[in-house]
């Protein structure tokens, strides 16, 4: 993963958690997650595991600020 993409996604978000709906890993179906971009993690909120967050991930996130102009 390009480092610099992760850094503009932090500076873009900031601290902010955000709330949405992704495949967990661990129960291996798709969950409410929270995603933490500060502490780079993504916390299932049935099983309550935490996991980094992926690179598609970051990409899709890359992706949807660079469609609302902040890129």
């Amino acid at each position: 993963m390009n480092s610099q993409i992760k850094k503009k996604i932090k500076g873009a978000i900031g601290n902010q958690v955000i709330k949405e709906r992704m495949f967990c890993q661990s129960c291996q179906q798709d969950k409410d997650v929270e995603i933490n971009f500060s502490k780079e993690k993504v916390i299932c909120q049935s099983c309550s595991i935490g996991y980094p967050i992926s690179d598609e991930t970051y990409n899709s996130f890359y992706k949807e600020l660079n469609k609302l102009g902040i890129y």
